[in-house]
C-alpha cells in the first residue's frame, strides 16, 4: 500500500532519503490528520509490508 492511499495522510517524509542501505532507505514518517488517525493506523497495521505503525506522543520543550 502506498502512503498516499492511507486515510488522512497529510505528509510523507523519507527518514533517510540519501541512504544506500535498502532497509533504512525505506523508513518513512507519515503525518496523518488527527481525525483519521485511528483509521490510518488500522490500514497500516493490516499491511504486510509495514513492520511498525504507532502514534507519536505529543511532546513539549521544558526550559
Amino acid at each position: 500500500m502506498e502512503p498516499e492511499h492511507i486515510a488522512g495522510v497529510l505528509n510523507v517524509i523519507e527518514t533517510f532519503p540519501d541512504e544506500e542501505n535498502e532497509e533504512l532507505s525505506n523508513l518513512l514518517i507519515i503525518e496523518v490528520d488527527r481525525v483519521r488517525l485511528r483509521l490510518a493506523l488500522e490500514q497500516l497495521r493490516k499491511d504486510p509490508n509495514v513492520e511498525y505503525a504507532e502514534e507519536v506522543t505529543p511532546r513539549k520543550l521544558i526550559r
